[in-house]
């Protein structure tokens, strides 16, 4: 598996951001379309850990609330929401 390289990062109107290099592959939107439960969960896990500690070097914020909205969002527009259920 390729790791994209983080090349910048920044902040803006209060948020941060970070810039990679792009790493030919599926996006995540067509991951969750194929994706089977252990792997969605897994994803889920390991994105709601790297929040959680990116919340703690910034300025303060829910990060379960966020990961759990976007995440929603995405399987709501994939069609994959009802597996986690």
């Amino acid at each position: 598996m390729s790791v994209p390289r983080v090349v910048g990062q920044g902040e803006k109107d209060g948020l941060f951001f970070f810039d990679m290099e792009y790493v030919a592959g599926l996006n995540l939107k067509e991951f969750l379309a194929y994706a089977d439960k252990d792997e969605l969960r897994f994803v889920c896990e390991t994105f709601i850990c790297y929040l959680s500690t990116m919340s703690q070097q910034a300025k303060p914020f829910d990060a379960q609330k966020h990961v759990h909205f976007k995440i929603r969002d995405l399987f709501e527009k994939t069609n994959r929401y009802k597996f986690l259920l």
